[in-house]
C-alpha cells in the first residue's frame, strides 16, 4: 500500500511493520512518517498511505451576510431564511452575527461554546467526539463572528448564535465541497 501511494519502493514500510500495527491500536487517528515523504495514517480503524505533501490550511476569507466565498475545497454560503426560522444544521440567528464573518481553518487552542453543552470545549475535542479525521480538520471551514466561533459544519453551532423562539431573522450557513481550482 505504501509503494502504491508513493509510486516507488518504500523499504522503511517493511522494516516498521510493528510500528504500523501499533499505530491503529489506540483508536482515533494517528500518523507515522516513513521517510521520503511517505506517511502512514490511521483514522478510526482505516489505514492509508500518502505521499502527497500537506497542502496546509487555506487562507482565511471574509464572508458577507448574506453572501458566499470559496474556502479551500469548499464553497461557504450564508443566505437569508424566509418565514419562521427553525433550529437546524447551519441555521443561525442573524441578529447575533456580525455584518461580516470570517471563514478560517481550525487553530490549535480554539474553543467554542457548542449548542447544548452548557459550557465551552476545545475544537480539537469536538473533532474527536464527532470523529473528524485529522486529514480533514485543516480544510474544514470554521466560521467566526466577532472573534467567536459561530459554526463548524457537521461539528457544532455556537450557543450564542442558535435560533430560538426570540429569533426575528435567521440565516442558513452551508459548506459544500467544490472542485479544486486549476493552476
Amino acid at each position: 500500500m505504501a509503494e502504491d501511494a508513493a509510486g516507488r519502493l518504500v523499504p522503511a514500510a517493511a522494516r516498521r511493520v510493528d510500528e504500523l500495527l501499533r499505530l491503529g491500536a489506540g483508536g482515533g487517528s494517528a500518523a507515522l512518517d516513513l521517510g521520503g515523504g511517505v506517511r502512514a495514517i490511521v483514522e478510526y480503524g482505516r489505514l492509508r498511505f500518502t505521499a502527497a505533501p500537506d497542502p496546509g490550511a487555506p487562507d482565511p476569507v471574509r464572508l458577507p451576510v448574506p453572501g458566499s466565498v470559496r474556502f479551500g475545497s469548499h464553497e461557504v454560503a450564508c443566505a437569508d431564511v424566509e418565514g419562521r426560522p427553525a433550529a437546524a444544521e447551519g441555521m443561525l440567528d442573524a441578529g447575533a452575527l456580525a455584518g461580516e464573518l470570517l471563514v478560517r481553518a481550525w487553530e490549535p487552542g480554539d474553543r467554542m461554546a457548542p449548542l447544548g453543552l452548557g459550557g465551552t470545549a476545545t475544537v480539537q475535542d469536538l473533532f474527536t467526539d464527532r470523529r473528524v479525521p485529522r486529514a480533514r480538520r485543516r480544510e474544514l471551514p470554521v466560521v467566526v463572528s466577532g472573534g467567536e466561533i459561530a459554526w463548524i459544519p457537521g461539528v457544532a453551532t455556537g450557543e450564542r448564535f442558535a435560533v430560538t423562539a426570540a429569533t426575528r431573522r435567521a440565516v442558513r450557513l452551508t459548506a459544500r465541497p467544490v472542485a479544486p481550482l486549476s493552476s
